[in-house]
């Protein structure tokens, strides 16, 4: 009998695993399944799978090709979208491109990296509804359920740019009964859009503050012979030029010459042998990084806007000044002229980046104003009669009444040593932070913890790039961009700079010979020095049109310059006339001398008198100018 019972108890368990598991058969088998970003699709999701991940990939491809054609920008701000001025549409047959100026009347305006992704992610997002089609394709297959409102996140990488969709659907299969969550889909773009950006935010810095653009510009009116600058003749009859020729011929230099220009250290096709001047003068150094696949072109077409004013003028109209000689060549008419000129013009900025095999070519471009005033560079918001506007509001209102943000600001001098950088922190610098054309004093850095930091707290105004300046007698004025979005300290560094004044001496060469210490007679010195990024012309004699022959200096350490001189015939002439000497070196300046110097003496070449028709002399001159400057003394100083 207990066997009997042993036996049924047998059956009895067996009974329960089999109901247990045909239990646990069913619960995991209508189970739902969450596939995390690491998720292994099931093979009859991978078509889906595929559909959703393409349409995001296709639309993210296109909304980059419209941010690179636009500048950074998907959607425009009003300051650019309704300012017909404020962007370069380059091609009348697609008006929705437009490539905006990213620094207009001396106003920056670039979009952020953020705003770029923000950008491209709502373009994504809004989309996306036509390329999906509600899943229409799958309907048959599965009952899809969208448990939240999907979101779009972008990312830029080195090497990329990378998509996710947080799309948490919920997705039954009709012929299996299994339900699967998947929470998100990702793709990536194989463009570099991270670096041609960061490339693009440096040529821009570098044009604001070398004006590299607008002196190549001054060289062209001061070069070409259908362009009056400054001239003589002997002749009684007036000469004459129409302004709107002048305008067209400049036009067109523009448009043969700004192609020529290359930033050193990307992909460029070198310049032939015989182009020394545009070796010497087109080769733009804009930063210290490599980019051997990328490639930057400057360009303007003729169809483009152009504002010009050239004074004096007789309407449209300009002329000459007859004068009378002298003594015994007072039968004689002499016809002068000197103009200067105010231009303002678009430059469109090509930027192509083509690393080749498994990444895409990509194109980003963006256009900025270049600006002459009184012959000279300027890309400030300088002003003449036609080219005023009023701002829509006043500085006053907006730094008092704007919502503000907490900003600390810690300011440091910056001098290159044999050991690195110093940063030392450095009180009392003035601040003001200046958003579009409005600006707001911050006030004064001040010894902060005891003598521990130079720093200053102060709620600004609410800004998206905004420019942070900071300005303290002995030191180069320095800038920064701020987005006042939120709380946050940055740094401020400023460069140390000594001013001494200058004057130069010519002495006559010919050939071997080198003549005696002479006074420049009718003639004006340019000196122009460089160290790195630093920079300093002056015009010697005394004064010119407000230039003053200072020289600024970086201080602190022992550097050294290059120094470019150019001696120029009519002492009314800066950037025209004829060149008739100079002197081209480099020099190491030791700081223990500098600073106690009162002033410093340049010597210069003057070559012998070149004619009108003879240019090949004078490129051999010009050539050849760094040779002949080891004929004369190196600089002096006077204590």
């Amino acid at each position: 009998m207990s066997k009997k019972r042993g036996q049924i108890t047998i059956f009895i368990i067996l009974g329960i695993i089999i109901l247990l598991s045909i239990f646990l058969f069913i619960y995991f088998r209508e189970a739902v399944t969450v596939f995390t970003p690491e998720r292994v699709i099931p093979p009859e999701l991978e078509p889906l799978d595929n559909f959703v991940g393409g349409c995001v990939n296709r639309i993210a491809r296109d909304g980059l090709n419209i941010l690179g054609a636009n500048g950074g920008f998907i959607r425009f701000p009003d300051d650019i979208e309704l300012d017909p001025g404020a962007s370069l549409r380059t091609n009348p047959l697609f008006p929705s491109i437009k490539v905006p100026l990213w620094h207009f009347r001396g106003t920056t305006r670039v979009p952020s990296e953020d705003y770029m992704k923000e950008d491209l992610a709502y373009y994504i997002d809004q989309n996306l509804d036509e390329c999906l089609d509600n899943l229409e394709a799958f309907q048959e297959q599965f009952e899809i359920i969208e448990l939240e409102p999907r979101k779009v996140f972008v990312e830029l990488t080195d090497r990329s740019v990378d998509v996710i969709l947080d799309y948490r659907l919920e997705i039954r299969s009709l012929a299996e009964n299994q339900t699967t969550r998947i929470n998100e889909f990702r793709t990536s773009v194989p463009v570099r859009l991270k670096t041609v950006y960061e490339l693009a935010r440096k040529i821009l810095d570098e044009e604001i503050l070398e004006k590299f653009i607008e002196v190549r510009t001054i060289d062209l009116l001061a070069l070409d012979d259908d362009i009056p600058y400054t001239g003589m003749e002997f002749t009684c009859t007036p000469k004459i030029w129409y302004i709107q020729d002048v305008k067209a011929k400049l036009k067109k230099l523009l448009r043969a010459n700004l192609p020529m220009i290359r930033v050193d250290k990307t992909s460029y096709q070198p310049v032939p042998p015989d182009q020394q001047y545009v070796k010497t003068h087109y080769i733009w150094d804009v930063t210290d990084l490599k980019y051997p696949t990328t490639h930057v072109s400057f360009s303007y077409e003729e169809s483009w806007p152009m504002e010009m004013y050239v004074r004096p003028n007789d309407g449209p109209i300009l002329k000459s000044n007859a004068q009378r000689g002298f003594d015994l060549l007072s039968f004689m008419c002499i016809h002068m002229h000197h103009f200067t000129y105010d231009i303002r013009y678009p430059v469109l900025t090509t930027i192509t980046d083509d690393q080749g095999k498994n990444h895409e070519k990509y194109t980003f471009s963006f256009a900025f104003e270049a600006g002459i005033d009184h012959n000279f560079p300027d890309n400030t918001n300088f002003g003449i009669s036609e080219f005023n506007f009023e701002p829509r509001e006043t500085s006053e209102r907006f730094c008092l009444e704007s919502v503000k943000n907490t900003l600390k600001i810690r300011t440091f001098e910056n001098f290159t040593t044999l050991f690195g950088e110093e940063h030392n922190d450095l009180p009392g610098v003035n601040l003001t932070y200046t958003c579009i054309r409005l600006k707001c004093p911050v006030g004064q850095t001040e010894w902060q913890f005891r003598g521990q930091e130079a720093s200053i707290t102060k709620q600004v105004p609410f800004c998206v790039n905004g420019v942070l300046r900071g300005t303290k007698e002995g030191y180069k004025e320095n800038y920064i961009f701020v987005s006042t979005d939120s709380e946050k300290t940055v740094d401020l560094y400023l460069t140390p700079i000594i001013s001494k004044n200058i004057t130069v001496v010519k002495h006559s060469v010919y050939g071997q010979r080198v003549g005696q210490e002479e006074s420049l007679k009718d003639q004006s010195a340019i000196i122009t020095i460089k160290k790195d990024r630093h920079k300093s012309t002056a015009v010697f004699p005394t004064e010119y049109q407000g230039v003053l022959s200072e020289l600024e200096f970086l201080g602190k350490w022992d550097y050294t310059y290059n120094i470019e001189i150019f001696l120029v015939d009519e002492e009314t002439t800066l950037g025209g006339g004829t060149i008739s000497g100079g002197y081209k070196a480099s020099w190491t300046i030791p700081w223990n001398k500098i600073k106690g110097a009162r002033e410093i003496k340049f010597h210069v070449v003057e070559w012998p008198h070149v004619g009108e028709d003879d240019a090949e002399k004078f490129f051999e001159y010009m050539t050849n100018l760094e040779e002949m400057s080891q004929q004369v003394p190196s600089p002096e100083f006077t204590i």
